[in-house]
């Protein structure tokens, strides 16, 4: 992985793989964020060297196609991906270089065991040991909802000695199947035998809204953590034996698991007649303070926004507008602005579809096209640790005209029938020789 952020002049790369849509009503607010379904990337490139930015993120994306078994070099097309201004920021350290943004999301690529081992690939012990052991792929992908993340950021002291610090995160929801009463190694169909010989530390944190070391200590988490009541569980895995961790969940409510969840954005199409339609996106803050928030919407060429028809309940204090190019670019509409405490703004855009030919529809032409999801970055909020924060809306089916794709097989068979009938009678009548029989023979 190093060899390709040097190689390709990246500053700073967040990679995610996600299958399922995050439900914040059943899940709460997660303590990462939750991508929409599909593949996301967004990296930011160094600009001043002798190459060209676009050209490496082009190079960048192949690569890590190639590397993931992913469709990731189709992000390379500029009808793909987009450079955002206002919603993605980067690290403090990034920021000091001049850097060229881009942002691609294919809602079509769903993550598999093919993305999951070369990602298990980057850890120091790989699968074979650590907390990692229990990534087997039908325990990860037999859930709700599955994100994996790769995050390179620039590390740097005092300005210099940077150096590159990579993150793997892993965020799973599994179905309530089980029991009040379940076993870790039965969660993920999988034992947890040994910490990871070449990790500094290897640990279990458990959270719940009760500390379990001081009201309930026989009832939720066997065994006991050595600690406090205040912040999570903590377990150290041992090096030499194998770690297995039972838990009654009954006596614990959900809700308390998860912090207070900012804001919350929606996205729903109407207005929909033949080729014309409209977006309908709503932002509530649900907390009691001013929220300064950032919004992308990155749409196909063939779908066409008309920034007259905007229609808004606030003021923009930011806009961004990217046009798009028929079979070239991509648009991508970002909006900057400030949302008071417990409102609910509500964003209406039109826009009109265009007709392809019929070497641009998908295999399955029938389901529709997938846009993007809209996404929102919360701005800093003073006194919130939860600042950046980035949600998604889930992916939006739009569907276009479509033609009969059973009429070129219908002409084509109709039409080897005619050839067939002719150019047989003609052959037959100009190669077959008629010769008269005498009577006596017959």
């Amino acid at each position: 992985m190093a060899q390709i952020i040097k190689n390709f002049d990246v500053a700073e790369m967040h990679l995610s793989f996600t299958r399922g849509q995050w439900d914040y009503s059943r899940f709460g607010e997660p303590s990462h964020q939750a991508p929409a379904p599909g593949v996301e990337l967004m990296a930011w490139i160094y600009s001043n060297g002798t190459q060209d930015a676009t050209q490496q993120w082009q190079s960048l994306t192949q690569k890590l196609s190639g590397m993931f078994c992913a469709t990731l070099a189709t992000a390379s097309q500029p009808k793909v991906y987009v450079s955002p201004k206002l919603t993605f920021i980067p690290t403090p350290d990034t920021a000091k270089s001049p850097i060229k943004p881009f942002y691609a999301h294919l809602a079509l690529e769903s993550a598999c065991t093919e993305n999951l081992t070369p990602w298990l690939k980057l850890l120091p012990c790989r699968h074979y040991a650590g907390v990692s052991a229990l990534l087997k792929p039908h325990g990860v992908f037999d859930s709700h909802y599955s994100s994996m993340s790769l995050t390179v950021v620039p590390s740097c002291e005092n300005g210099k000695d940077c150096l590159i610090k990579t993150k793997q995160r892993l965020t799973v929801v599994k179905p309530h199947r089980l029991a009040a009463q379940w076993e870790l190694s039965k969660l993920f169909k999988s034992k947890l035998n040994h910490a990871c010989p070449l990790a500094s530390k290897s640990t279990v944190s458990v959270k719940s809204p009760i500390s379990a070391a001081c009201t309930v200590p026989s009832a939720i988490l066997d065994p006991m953590p050595v600690g406090g009541c205040n912040g999570p569980s903590i377990y150290h895995v041992s090096p030499d034996s194998e770690f297995e961790l039972k838990v009654d969940s009954s006596p614990l409510s959900p809700q308390a698991l998860f912090p207070e969840e900012l804001i919350k954005i929606e996205r729903h199409m109407v207005d929909r007649v033949g080729l014309q339609g409209a977006f309908n996106i709503t932002i509530t803050n649900l907390i009691d303070r001013k929220l300064d928030v950032a919004l992308l919407q990155v749409l196909p060429w063939f779908i066409q926004p008309y920034l007259h028809t905007i229609l808004f309940n606030g003021q923009f204090n930011d806009f961004f507008f990217q046009p798009a190019l028929d079979l070239q670019q991509a648009s991508a509409l970002e909006f900057k602005f400030s949302i008071h405490p417990r409102a609910t703004l509500s964003l209406h855009i039109e826009f009109d579809a265009k007709f392809l030919t019929l070497d641009q529809y998908p295999p399955d032409a029938n389901r529709g096209f997938s846009i993007g999801p809209v996404v929102a970055t919360v701005l800093e909020v003073p006194g919130y640790t939860s600042t950046h924060r980035r949600y998604s809306t889930s992916n939006l089916l739009v569907f276009l005209p479509t033609p009969d794709f059973s009429m070129p097989y219908n002409v084509a068979t109709f039409s080897s029938t005619v050839f067939a009938l002719y150019f047989g009678s003609l052959v037959n009548s100009l190669v077959r020789q008629f010769k008269l029989v005498p009577k006596a023979v017959l």
